[in-house]
């Protein structure tokens, strides 16, 4: 898609996030970007690691959920990192975050529908 931003999508692959993805991807719509999650954008017997970097390595930012410091987060959000890409980080119930991570600008959410 020329001209169309490309965001990656990490979050925990929980029902409970589903909402936030929801919001997410309004909100992305709404502005004419295109959000990609590897669990929707893969196909079955692919590599998923393989997968992952190709997202990462081809988007223009991302969206990392935060909540529950879930390891395949991180491990994507430390790849985002190393390749430069700026990423909007989110949380929920989480009131301390590792120290690495810190000091970086996050938005909090209260956990309910209407609160990202």
């Amino acid at each position: 898609m020329a001209g169309v931003l490309r965001a990656f999508y990490a979050s925990p692959y929980a029902p409970e996030f589903l909402w936030v993805r929801d919001a997410v991807a309004q909100a992305c719509r709404e502005h004419n970007v295109e959000l990609r999650a590897v669990d929707e954008v893969t196909l079955p017997g692919r590599d998923i690691i393989q997968a992952i970097h190709q997202e990462i390595d081809e988007c223009d930012f991302a969206f990392a959920v935060l909540s529950g410091k879930n390891p395949n987060v991180f491990y994507e959000l430390g790849r985002l990192l190393q390749a430069s890409k700026p990423t909007v980080l989110l949380t929920g119930d989480d009131r301390t975050l590792p120290f690495d991570v810190r000091t970086f600008a996050v938005i909090r959410y209260s956990g309910g529908r209407n609160d990202l």
